[in-house]
């Protein structure tokens, strides 16, 4: 069985937001690749946009215990800026959450409802959500600099929408 490793970070003590940064990717690949050059990549957007959506045809659903639902990358100006991945089954989410603590300690941020957590490094923003009703878990693992980037080139795309009128 695949061990948690494939996601996460390999540590002996129990892991921290240092091991977050330093893996700064999923499995063999790293946050700001240039998606056209991953070969197994699928797009699963429309091509030529800024923002486009993968699927991996390589990709095996288990992390650790937790079966996957799916796993799907997204990338901004042809880099690799997000990857988003779903379990469902309260099993498969507790063991994915358990591999997350382990790897990376307790999460910078954790709700009452413990619906929301979210563990923010320098690099990477990783978060783990459920909807009230769902009985799916989304772990969303983010580039920071590029979302810092695509934030500001939507302010600039705003700023220069408004000095055309």
């Amino acid at each position: 069985m695949l061990t948690a490793a494939l996601l996460l970070a390999t540590t002996a003590q129990a892991g921290s937001l240092k091991d977050l940064d330093k893996r700064n990717g999923f499995r063999d690949l790293t946050m700001g690749s240039i998606c056209t050059e991953i070969p197994d990549f699928e797009t699963r957007g429309v091509p030529g946009r800024m923002l486009i959506s993968y699927a991996r045809s390589s990709d095996i659903l288990q992390v650790g215990e937790a079966q996957l639902q799916s796993i799907s990358y997204t990338c901004y100006l042809d880099q690799l800026s997000q990857v988003r991945i779903s379990l469902v089954g309260e099993v498969n989410q507790q063991s994915m959450l358990d591999a997350l603590v382990e790897a990376y300690g307790p999460p910078t941020q954790d709700d009452d409802e413990r619906v929301l957590r979210v563990w923010s490094s320098k690099k990477i923003l990783l978060e783990a959500f459920t909807a009230p009703s769902s009985d799916t878990l989304i772990v969303v693992m983010s580039s920071q600099p590029l979302l810092e980037k695509r934030l500001q080139d939507v302010v600039d795309a705003k700023a220069a929408a408004v000095e055309d009128l």
